[in-house]
């Protein structure tokens, strides 16, 4: 008779140190609150006194409107010009809140359940989150990954529904009747550290972006595909059969298959299907964002989120609402 182990220790979302973020006290911020936290980050550099964007010089500040004049060249900005919420039209207290929860999500936050909580359209809230996790997209830190690196590649959307008769149906998987809309993200990650994606429709690109964002001095981990033994020539792989088993002492491409495992939970618990080609690569941005900052609390993933949206650039979503969106967004 098998004895029951005790379990020792928990899951780090069930750890009271996570929970050091209260969404009623954003909630219950009033606009000017909101404003000026909004302001503190977006000038956190020179304490948050208003500079010009174009020039970094001193502005003066409106007192009947909510808009600055740089001293300099004389040129007038908000406090949202040249941020991924130019031209904006929901309120800051809206935003931050959206904020909030969407650094809350364990794997995401779809733009219908936001759009309920913050009593916004389905439409607006699905732009914010796409603003949102171009954000933090660019703030990513795009040094070659170090120390252990895994590597992998997973073929993600384009689903047909099989037919109803069972004679009738068709494997999927192979040409012609494969989906068109089926691509191949890569995903190349450290043991303990960052996550690095793309997607590609070959192979061939796939080891373009593996040779690009590795260091040559890592040590590599993959899988037993015949697709990568060229990269034999750059690194010393240390590979894994999985036709054998998933891991072995030497070798193990497990941290690779968690993100690919999120990718999937998100998918199929979230979002329920990612909403087209188009915007696939800023789901699997997104997710390893989330993987990179999984062992931080919610009060810093906010932060993380507040600061990246305050100093990122122009959303390729502006003008989403005019059909205006640029064809690298599509």
């Amino acid at each position: 008779m098998l004895k029951r182990t005790k379990q020792t220790g928990g899951h780090f979302l069930k750890s009271a140190k996570v929970r050091s973020l209260n969404l009623r006290e954003i909630g219950n911020m009033t606009e000017e609150q909101a404003y000026a936290a909004f302001q503190a980050i977006r000038f956190a550099s020179t304490g948050g006194e208003p500079v010009c964007p174009s020039c970094d010089c001193p502005a003066y500040t409106f007192k009947c409107r909510k808009i600055f004049k740089c001293k300099n060249c004389g040129k007038r900005f908000s406090l949202t010009s040249g941020t991924p919420f130019a031209s904006h039209k929901l309120t800051f207290g809206d935003i931050l809140y959206a904020m909030a929860i969407y650094s809350m999500g364990a794997k995401g936050t779809n733009a219908i359940e936001l759009s309920h909580r913050v009593n916004i359209s389905y439409k607006s809230a699905f732009v914010l989150l796409h603003r949102l996790r171009e954000a933090v997209a660019q703030d990513a830190d795009l040094s070659p990954l170090v120390g252990e690196v895994e590597f992998d590649c997973a073929e993600v959307g384009g689903y047909i529904r099989p037919k109803n008769v069972k004679k009738l149906r068709k494997d999927l998987r192979k040409y012609p009747y494969r989906s068109p809309d089926k691509l191949i993200v890569v995903v190349a990650r450290e043991r303990k550290g960052r996550a690095r994606t793309t997607i590609v429709e070959n192979i061939s690109d796939a080891k373009k972006f593996i040779r690009k964002v590795v260091s040559r001095t890592a040590t590599v981990y993959c899988d037993c595909g015949t697709e990568w033994s060229d990269l034999q020539a750059i690194w010393d792989l240390k590979r894994v059969d999985h036709n054998y088993s998933w891991w072995t002492p030497n070798a193990h491409t497990n941290n690779a298959e968690s993100y690919f495992a999120m990718l999937r939970k998100a998918q199929k618990g979230v979002y329920h299907r990612f909403s087209s080609p188009r915007y696939l690569h800023a789901y699997t941005e997104e997710m390893a964002w989330r993987q990179n900052v999984r062992r931080q609390t919610n009060s810093e993933k906010y932060s993380l989120v507040l600061q990246a949206a305050a100093v990122s650039p122009i959303s390729s979503m502006k003008g989403y609402w005019q059909r205006h969106v640029p064809k690298s967004a599509r």
